[in-house]
């Protein structure tokens, strides 16, 4: 396997240019999507079944919104207030059961901001959106302290892991590809088992070096780790809507 870039995450298959600023909402209780990353969901409820239909008929690109601390955890109302700061997915690969269920492979192509939910006649909702983008410093010092905090984000990570783990390969190869270092922060951030809270603030983070900040010191052990934590299970269940 060849050291991932930007492109080994098929980014070329969603083009920003072509993004008509309409999204289909998506949220899944306890669930915190980052770009960059594939999560694989189970679709089993009427309206989503036709926000899936409707989106491998069109753009394939489905939001995954995260819900207010004070949404409910259970059956989500289509009137459940959501964070303004949702991932951008897009399915990569599906599969139809004969009951009508389907199985998605999800890829994070991108932050959106929600703006206003439109009016509509379908079961599920939707709404205006408009595309975000990581900011960088700039600078030769900026260069400099982005691959030091790209270093320590990167052994944070490797001593976060079981021994013998297909995460340990993926970080082999992060270690030694140009992969932008918003991106490595976004796949770590989904990896770990941290607190939703948290990944919910990661995920609105725009500036990339106080999201990689943020997330070093919620690592093991920071500063001289010593310590181990769980991490999500690579690669990860399926979700269920």
């Amino acid at each position: 396997m060849t050291a991932p870039d930007s492109s080994a995450f098929d980014h070329s298959a969603f083009d920003p240019d072509t993004f008509s600023g309409r999204v289909r909402l998506f949220p899944i209780p306890n669930v915190v999507m980052f770009p960059h990353v594939l999560c694989p969901l189970h679709v089993f409820e009427p309206r989503y079944r036709e926000l899936t239909q409707a989106a491998l008929a069109g753009d394939h690109l489905i939001a995954i919104p995260t819900l207010k601390s004070d949404a409910p955890t259970g059956d989500v109302p289509n009137d459940a207030p959501l964070d303004p700061i949702a991932c951008l997915g897009r399915v990569t690969s599906h599969h139809r059961s004969p009951d009508g269920r389907y199985t998605l492979l999800l890829q994070g192509v991108g932050r959106i901001r929600l703006a206003a939910e439109l009016e509509t006649e379908r079961a599920f909702r939707e709404a205006k959106a408009t595309l975000l983008e990581d900011q960088y410093p700039g600078g030769a010092s900026a260069d400099v302290a982005c691959r030091n905090l790209r270093d320590q984000l990167l052994a944070g990570f490797r001593d976060s892991l079981p021994v013998a783990t297909a995460g340990n390969d993926m970080l082999v190869e992060l270690a030694h590809s140009s992969v932008p270092l918003g991106m490595i922060a976004d796949i770590a951030a989904f990896a770990f088992l941290i607190d939703q809270s948290i990944k919910k603030q990661l995920l609105a983070e725009l500036d990339v070096v106080r999201r990689t900040e943020r997330l070093i010191e919620q690592m093991p052990g920071a500063g001289h780790r010593t310590h181990r934590v769980r991490t999500r299970k690579f690669p990860p269940d399926f979700g269920l809507n």
